[in-house]
């Protein structure tokens, strides 16, 4: 789970992806216009967390201060 809660961690989030050309896109600028574009952002998100494992993201994320926090399965609390 990721959240971002103003535009400092939009752009914290955006450091953390390595995405400079996302970070500096007009339309994702506000809050506003990140709602008015989620479809998109939620692929963008989906297809770089694909390449991460779970904790690999929560490190990176809260080392960027994002907030965040990797969802376990039942296997993955055993674990």
């Amino acid at each position: 789970m990721i959240t971002v809660q103003s535009d400092a961690e939009w752009k914290q989030l955006c450091a953390a992806m390595g995405d400079a050309a996302l970070a500096a896109d007009a339309r994702f600028a506000t809050a506003a216009g990140r709602i008015a574009a989620q479809d998109e952002l939620d692929a963008k998100l989906s297809a770089w967390t694909k390449t991460l494992g779970k904790r690999e993201i929560a490190a990176l994320l809260q080392q960027h201060r994002v907030p965040c926090g990797p969802m376990f399965t039942g296997t993955d609390q055993l674990d």
